[in-house]
């Protein structure tokens, strides 16, 4: 994990196989933003087309690129998280684009005025033209679904907190981190109604089977309602207790006059 971030730097990881008809616009997306303070990490899976080539082209100190054999998209992503240096993590999908050049102005400013360290906003869907994106909580994570990523901004402590992508889940790893997320006391989630990114919807969200985490999603479930459980039982006993009672019976007076 990374143990001292450059402040205020943003790393990008883009995660590539295969991605030369797509690459240029999504670096050119990063390149144009009207503040520097980011790097790029290009983790490939060692494409076999222009790829390599067509990023390299850029000449561009801001881009690092790793060619490497990986087990899928969350390998990439956690080799990422690992050679990162910065502050915030942000995953850009190789076919998606940051919605516009200030896109990277906004979340400085949001992260400047925020205690938050996990802030998320809406992803634009291309081909649909929908807007994917509202402010979120366990209980909706749970049952209508995920934050799409390229919509997160991580601080990068959460990575010490929660862990790396759990690769036991090929296609909704991302999924099972952010329920996780969510579930951190220690991790403060805020929402910002901003498009983030155009993510490349050609193929629609995932509808791949992820057996493992499908089974996986009741526990989550259970863990929740035991979590609520305690705290009703909790509640409860301060609303039975003494103490509670005896301040209730001095304040009815006083309610009352108001």
């Amino acid at each position: 994990m990374i143990d001292k971030p450059i402040k205020s730097l943003i790393s990008i990881i883009i995660p590539t196989y295969n991605s030369e008809t797509s690459i240029k616009e999504c670096l050119l997306s990063v390149l144009n933003q009207s503040v520097d303070n980011y790097e790029i990490l290009i983790i490939d899976n060692v494409s076999s087309d222009e790829t390599i080539r067509i990023a390299s082209d850029f000449n561009d100190n801001k881009i690092n690129i790793v060619s490497q054999k990986d087990k899928g998209v969350y390998d990439a992503m956690n080799t990422g998280i690992q050679l990162s240096k910065g502050e915030w993590l942000y995953f850009l999908g190789s076919d998606d684009i940051l919605k516009d050049n200030d896109v990277l102005y906004d979340i400085n400013n949001y992260i400047k005025l925020s205690d938050s360290n996990f802030i998320y906003g809406n992803a634009y869907f291309k081909n649909s033209g929908y807007i994917y994106g509202e402010e979120s909580s366990i209980e909706r994570l749970l049952i209508e679904g995920n934050i799409c990523h390229q919509a997160i901004f991580y601080h990068y402590s959460i990575f010490s907190l929660v862990g790396l992508y759990n690769l036991k889940y090929p296609i909704w790893a991302d999924w099972d981190f952010n329920i996780k997320c969510f579930k951190f006391s220690a991790i403060k989630t805020e929402y910002v109604n901003r498009i983030i990114a155009v993510y490349n919807d050609y193929k629609g969200i995932s509808r791949d089977d992820d057996e493992v985490f499908k089974k996986q999603l009741p526990n989550f479930y259970i863990q929740e309602i035991d979590r609520l459980n305690i705290e009703i039982g909790t509640l409860n006993k301060k609303l039975n207790s003494f103490p509670y009672n005896i301040v209730e019976f001095v304040k009815k007076p006083f309610i009352k006059r108001r």
